[in-house]
């Protein structure tokens, strides 16, 4: 094995390794987004429950009112 074969042989090493960071970073990011989005999709459906329970209780509340 010559000096040339030993760098080419680094050069495509580095190069997969850079490729696998590459794949790390986009699996990470991904992961992130995603979770960022059902977290607010979370919230949102929260809220309108909240939104509903509340429009429950002001129902109640104007059904007493009229009786």
């Amino acid at each position: 094995m010559n000096i040339e074969d030993i760098a080419q042989l680094l050069l495509s090493q580095q190069a997969i390794f850079i490729y696998e960071i590459i794949i790390l970073a986009v699996l990470v990011i991904s992961i992130i987004l995603l979770s960022k989005k059902r977290k607010l999709r979370k919230q949102i459906q929260i809220s309108a429950q909240q939104r509903q329970v509340k429009r429950s209780l002001d129902d109640s509340l104007a059904n007493q009112r009229r009786r």
